[in-house]
């Protein structure tokens, strides 16, 4: 089982003989704390996979009216789902993003500009995409890069990132989502940066009466401790659900619940008191224990680093070879660490990626 932070704090305190926080105060240790994190990541990454979909509906204008796209032939518009994705008109290659004005239906969307007339055929593209190649993954921010992408599912592609925007490197034209067997799921891998959580308990359970919806992305977990926080990138598991969940922004628990906003949406309905587990720490699987240990010995010398120019202008208790010695016994750490790391590191690998089908 990972370590968790309070024992990964103590080991690091141990490490720098200050126990009870005389020379490293908790605050100054938990900034390196979080750097470490971070710096581990850019060896051995912690790698989360999320699902995206792609967006390739096509269909014909069968009436016209203003500032709208009507198609009563297909009745294939999400009206929870569609906004801010882009129309595109084919006869006149015409653009416009999907908004609302209310009266949005299975067979009608309001549309930033007037682009639609009966008998023109268009396609719809994710938010701010221009092609059905593309994915949007705004809603992960905080990653390293991006370690691959399988599209269909188990299909390892190229591709290109722009922003936000990725583009698959493929050269056949994507199943028309509307269809109800097509491959429309990527699988995004992201290298992440590490992360151990501060939650004493660990357990919650989902609380909503009426439970969630498939694809929902906010969500009430209480029986959990009043006063801590549910920091960003937690991630998380719900009984009888396949994916794991990452906090998109940090709550503070109040009242033994909090109001958690993550990615990906739910992979299907939720029922209240389900079982909500949040991970203690990433640092698991190959390398866990010592990856624990290289991160202990990283967040004790940038500590000792720091330290050292407290006395670059002063004649501390040791003498002035304080801050020499201080620096000293850091970088060398820092050296061993580094060294350590770069050995479990995965060397690069060069791939033949096919772009057919």
């Amino acid at each position: 089982m990972a370590t968790s932070y309070a024992n990964l704090i103590n080991q690091i305190e141990q490490l720098l003989q200050d126990s009870g926080n005389a020379e490293f105060d908790t605050t100054e240790l938990g900034d390196r704390f979080q750097q470490g994190l971070r710096y581990v990541a850019r060896y051995v990454p912690h790698i989360v996979r999320v699902p995206y979909f792609i967006e390739s509906r096509t269909g014909s204008a069968t009436a016209t009216a203003a500032g709208y796209l009507v198609d009563t032939g297909e009745t294939q518009f999400i009206v929870a789902n569609d906004i801010g994705k882009v129309i595109r008109n084919l006869n006149d290659n015409t653009w416009a993003i999907v908004v609302t004005d209310g009266s949005n239906s299975t067979s009608k969307l309001k549309l930033s500009r007037d682009i639609m007339v009966s008998g023109e055929e268009y396609e719809m593209y994710n938010k701010e995409c221009v092609s059905n190649k593309q994915i949007n993954i705004e809603d992960v921010e905080d990653y390293l890069w991006v370690d691959k992408v399988e599209f269909p599912i188990g299909t390892e592609r190229s591709f290109s990132l722009l922003g936000t925007i990725l583009t698959l490197g493929i050269d056949f034209t994507p199943d028309d989502t509307n269809d109800a067997d097509a491959k429309k799921i990527v699988h995004v891998f992201f290298a992440k940066r590490h992360k151990v959580s501060q939650l004493t308990d660990l357990l919650g359970a989902v609380d909503l009466g009426a439970g969630y919806s498939e694809g929902d992305t906010t969500m009430t977990i209480d029986e959990i401790t009043t006063d801590e926080i549910v920091e960003e990138d937690q991630e998380f598991t719900v009984a009888g659900m396949q994916e794991i969940y990452t906090v998109r922004a940090a709550v503070t628990i109040s009242g033994s619940q909090a109001d958690v906003t993550f990615y990906p949406g739910l992979e299907a309905d939720v029922a209240e008191d389900a079982v909500v587990t949040f991970a203690l720490s990433t640092f698991e699987g190959r390398y866990g224990r010592q990856l624990e240990a290289l991160f202990v010995d990283y967040v004790a010398a940038m500590a000792a680093s720091s330290k050292a120019t407290k006395y670059i202008n002063a004649i501390p208790k040791g003498g002035p070879g304080v801050p020499g010695r201080f620096q000293s016994w850091a970088q060398l750490t820092l050296q061993r660490v580094q060294r350590d790391l770069m050995a479990l590191a995965d060397p690069p690998t060069s791939k033949v990626l096919t772009r057919a089908r």
